[in-house]
């Protein structure tokens, strides 16, 4: 059975690795967590723990190809403390980059006591999602970009922190992924520096990526490559 840990060593071991060389194994690795998940063998909080694990994905192709540090804990912004999933401060400890990754999409699963739940697609409680990251990134930028904001998109690109977010989705049922997509163009035109997306879905018993030139847009190693120009 394919593990996280296995994942992350065959990133650290791949040079300069990009996520389209290891994504077949994400996804491997993914659907093995939902099969145990699904028959109620795996213990839930091992299972919430899927979208920390895809906030390590991304993280550990960072550090592979740059060996920069990347951090979590609080951060400050103008009106509330956050917490992102990844960040990189200058000397000065003014925050360079902030990163946050969020993975959602779950199939019609029992809990390990028996229970059946009913399957959940990638986009229920996207909207909500969505608002804390608009939030998270406008309130940094606000504290450590300034308040004279001028054009607003051009204010979101040249303040700092920069920010990105990584989204994995898993579509099932009612799931439209051209809206979804349509969210995350707002989101990078108005919010964010970038974005990257991995969409998949179910099919002849594996997880198949989403593949083609609307999905290119939002291209996970591009979000990866701006990253790693700024450190």
């Amino acid at each position: 059975m394919p593990t996280w840990e296995d994942l992350f060593e065959l990133i650290r071991s791949t040079p300069n690795v990009r996520f389209r060389d290891i994504r077949k194994a994400f996804l491997d690795t993914a659907q093995t967590y939902n099969e145990l998940w699904i028959a109620g063998k795996l213990d839930e909080g091992l299972y919430r723990q899927k979208g920390t694990r895809w906030q390590q994905v991304i993280a550990t192709i960072i550090i592979a190809r740059t060996g920069a540090v990347l951090t979590g804990g609080e951060i400050e912004g103008l009106t509330s403390t956050h917490r992102p999933d990844m960040a990189l401060f200058r000397d000065d400890g003014v925050p360079l980059l902030v990163g946050e990754a969020k993975m959602a999409g779950t199939r019609a699963h029992a809990t390990p006591s028996g229970v059946r739940r009913p399957e959940r697609g990638g986009s229920v409680d996207l909207e909500k999602r969505l608002k804390e990251v608009k939030y998270t990134s406008v309130d940094l930028k606000l504290r450590y970009g300034g308040t004279q904001i001028g054009e607003w998109q051009e204010w979101i690109r040249s303040s700092l922190p920069h920010f990105y977010s990584f989204w994995a989705f898993l579509i099932v049922g009612r799931d439209r992924p051209e809206r979804i997509l349509g969210r995350m163009r707002s989101l990078r035109e108005y919010y964010h520096d970038g974005i990257g997306v991995c969409m998949f879905r179910f099919e002849d018993d594996k997880y198949i990526a989403y593949e083609g030139p609307e999905f290119d847009e939002f291209d996970v190693d591009v979000a990866i490559d701006e990253i790693i120009t700024l450190i």
